[in-house]
């Protein structure tokens, strides 16, 4: 496990503290913030908020943009470029940066692979590579691996033997996912971490994703759509523990999950209880009306 050490990370517009890499990761996933930022460097000359996110047992549901600032700015901090030696990226061993000057860029690097999940200390930059037809020990493709991955971020048998030997493999299967969809470190969109968010990638044996990242305290509000990768179709919703609170009689008005998040939670809400009602067309209708009433239909 990577030691308990203060992170940072910066998120829709703003730099926040956390206790320890895992935990900004997550903050990052769950806030759609810069994922490449996150680092345990304390960004200098900046402001930081250091109490919202540090405990995530009482994180918000949602996460506001921080005020004044629109655009690029959302994801990419003005000040402290993100690129440098200082990054962590998931699931690093953190070592002692060398001192550096916050007024110099310093030069563009690739950031170590985790270690202690197979791969060496720098990820495997030679020529794509496949062992089958299948990463073992999940349902992902070799090469479409190959075919996505990101310019020195490795290949099909390097993730493969990081997967391998990881004890968390699902973290290793969104690190791959991330660098598979994304080339510029921001996450945003990613069509292939999507397919590890509705478990159309996923391992042999274990939870899924979604499974273990909605059990954990900073999932508990958060839901997941289950697709089955041939049909394209919704079969199920993983959800935590608190997901459905906020639908309960008394917890809302309508037009309330209008917009953003709250819609996309009403989208699930409505999603999950109409695959929960099987043929009984007249719950269903009830199940759409009060859907049209929490957004405002």
């Amino acid at each position: 496990m990577p030691p308990q050490v203060i992170t940072y990370a910066y998120i829709r517009g703003r730099w926040y503290a956390f206790p320890d890499i895992n935990t900004a990761k997550e903050g990052v996933l769950k806030y759609n913030g810069n994922y490449q930022s996150i680092r345990t460097s304390r960004p200098v000359g900046a402001i930081i908020d250091e109490e919202t996110l540090s405990n995530k047992v009482y994180w918000p549901f949602n996460l506001a943009d921080a005020p004044g600032v629109t655009g690029d700015a959302l994801i990419n901090p003005l000040y402290n470029p993100i690129q440098g030696p200082d990054i962590i990226t998931p699931e690093i061993t953190v070592e002692t940066p060398a001192p550096t000057s916050p007024a110099v860029t310093p030069p563009d690097v690739t950031p170590p692979a985790p270690s202690g999940n197979g791969g060496g200390t720098d990820y495997y930059t030679g020529p794509k590579r496949e062992s089958g037809t299948l990463i073992a020990g999940t349902n992902i493709s070799q090469a479409e691996v190959n075919a996505n991955i990101g310019t020195n971020r490795g290949d099909a048998v390097y993730w493969e033997e990081r997967i391998a030997n990881s004890d968390n493999p699902n973290d290793v299967l969104f690190e791959m996912a991330f660098w598979m969809g994304d080339k510029s470190g921001t996450g945003g969109g990613n069509e292939f971490v999507g397919k590890l968010q509705s478990s159309q990638y996923k391992m042999d044996q274990g939870q899924t994703w979604a499974q273990q990242s909605s059990k954990k305290p900073s999932g508990s509000t958060d839901a997941y759509k289950v697709i089955d990768p041939v049909t394209g179709e919704t079969t199920d919703i993983t959800y935590g523990k608190n997901f459905q609170h906020q639908f309960k009689h008394g917890e809302w008005e309508p037009g309330d999950f209008k917009t953003g998040r709250a819609r996309n939670d009403a989208d699930m809400w409505r999603d999950l209880r109409t695959l929960r009602a099987g043929d009984d067309e007249e719950l269903k209708s009830n199940i759409q009306k009060r859907w049209e009433a929490m957004v405002g239909a």
